[in-house]
């Protein structure tokens, strides 16, 4: 007798337990030219991005991707072109960003002289298969 087996998102974080929770991960935008970290690994998706610019530098943080859009200064929205003042602005990483590296920027400065980029590699993708 084949029965159709499907390991749903609900199964796996039983399975995981606390492996599936939510993490954040924070980015400061210093008074000069820099991400620190500039580079951000091992994220999941639905773990947040924290921008948070409290050096008192003139910045934004963009990424120019599709599958994980945005464009932050103090907020994600119509806010997002560069600001001197201290700001915070959290994104979400997308489903869509799954196993996928995220550049981000600065526009101010430009990608040259201010960049980092978010690796997303979730472990585990939903699944079927048949079982005889």
């Amino acid at each position: 007798m084949n029965a159709r087996i499907a390991l749903s998102a609900i199964t796996l974080s039983l399975c995981m337990g606390h492996a599936m929770a939510a993490a954040n991960h924070d980015v400061h935008l210093t008074s000069g030219t820099a991400f620190s970290p500039n580079s951000i690994a091992n994220v999941l998706v639905g773990d947040t991005i924290t921008f948070i610019n409290d050096a008192g530098g003139f910045h934004n943080a963009v990424s120019t991707d599709a599958a994980f859009p945005f464009r932050c200064a103090v907020d994600c929205g119509a806010n997002g072109g560069g600001s001197g003042a201290s700001w915070t602005a959290v994104v979400t990483v997308p489903a869509t960003a799954a196993h996928k590296d995220i550049p981000f920027f600065c526009e101010v400065h430009g990608a040259a002289l201010m960049s980092g980029v978010i690796h997303i590699t979730n472990p585990v993708d939903v699944q079927s298969f048949e079982v005889d």
